[in-house]
C-alpha cells in the first residue's frame, strides 16, 4: 500500500529515578536532560497499525516505563492515546535499551515516560476529494498547502502535479488539469493498490455528492454519484475496514428513506 504514514519518536520531558542507598527506600527525582542525554542505547521505533491507519486514527501515546538496574525496560504501559495505538507502543517501549543509571556512583532503578507520535500522511481520499473540487472550478488551495506536504511515496510526480494545480489562488485553467491527474492517479492506484484506489474514488464521489446536493439542477449528478456510492460500498476489496462500510451503508440508508 502506498499510503505510508509518519511515526516520530519523543523523549519524555520528565523521569523519576528510584534510587536507594541500599536500593530499596530512597527516590531521587532527575530532570529530562540529566536523564536523556547520553542515556539512550537503542530506542525502536513502533510499526503502525494497520486498522489505526485505515481509520485515520494519530496522535500521540504515552507509555509509562520501569527500567531496571541493568538498563532494561520491565515495564511498558500505555497512559494515553488511542486504545489502537497502545500495544504497538508498548511492545515497543518494552524493547528499548538503556545506559545504566547510577547516583552517587550506585545503580538505580528509573521510572519515566516515553511518548510515541503516530502522524498520518495526507490520505488518498483527501486527494481524491480534492482534486474533485478542483474540477469544478474550486480551488483547494488552502488545505492542499497545508497538508500535501508529505507522502504520497510512489507518486512523487503526481504529488508535483498536485502542488501546481495549487501554486496560487488563481484556477484558470486548473479543472481540466484536474480531470487528467485524476484518471492519471486512478489508473495507477488500480495496478498497484485497490485498497488506496478505493479511498481515493470515495473521496472524489464524497465531494460530488457535497457539491450537487446544494446547486440548483444538480439533481440528475447526485443521483449518479450516489449511484457510484453505492457501487463502491456494495464491491469493496479485501481490507476495508468494516466499520468505514457500515458508517456508509447507513448513509446510504438514510438517504434513501428520506427520498
Amino acid at each position: 500500500m502506498f499510503m505510508k504514514s509518519f511515526l516520530l519518536l519523543i523523549f519524555a520531558f520528565s523521569f523519576t529515578i528510584f534510587a536507594q542507598e541500599n536500593l530499596e527506600d530512597k527516590i531521587y527525582e532527575a530532570n529530562a536532560k540529566e536523564l536523556a542525554m547520553g542515556k539512550t542505547i537503542s530506542m525502536p521505533k513502533p510499526p503502525y497499525p494497520s486498522l489505526a491507519k485505515q481509520a485515520r486514527i494519530a496522535g500521540r501515546v504515552n507509555v509509562k516505563i520501569i527500567i531496571n538496574l541493568r538498563g532494561e525496560v520491565i515495564s511498558a504501559v500505555a497512559i494515553s492515546g488511542n486504545p489502537l495505538l497502545h500495544q504497538v507502543a508498548e511492545d515497543a517501549a518494552m524493547q528499548a535499551r538503556f545506559t545504566v543509571s547510577t547516583v552517587n556512583g550506585k545503580p538505580v532503578k528509573v521510572i519515566g515516560t516515553i511518548v510515541y507520535n503516530f502522524a498520518m500522511e495526507t490520505s488518498w481520499e483527501s486527494i481524491g476529494y480534492t482534486l474533485a473540487t478542483i474540477k469544478r472550478g474550486r480551488t483547494g488551495y488552502g488545505f492542499v498547502r497545508k497538508t500535501f506536504n508529505i507522502g504520497l511515496q510512489g507518486f512523487e510526480a503526481e504529488k508535483e502535479e498536485i502542488l501546481s494545480l495549487t501554486e496560487n489562488e488563481s484556477i484558470e485553467g486548473k479543472p481540466e488539469q484536474a480531470i487528467k491527474l485524476i484518471d492519471k492517479i486512478k489508473t495507477k492506484l488500480a495496478k498497484s493498490s485497490p485498497i488506496d484506489e478505493w479511498y481515493f474514488n470515495l473521496g472524489v464521489i464524497s465531494s460530488n455528492l457535497g457539491h450537487f446536493a446544494n446547486v440548483t439542477n444538480g439533481e440528475s449528478e447526485f443521483v449518479n454519484s450516489f449511484r457510484d456510492l453505492r457501487k463502491l460500498i456494495n464491491f469493496p476489496p479485501t481490507g476495508i475496514l468494516e466499520e468505514r462500510l457500515s458508517y456508509l451503508r447507513a448513509i446510504v440508508k438514510d438517504v434513501k428513506e428520506s427520498d
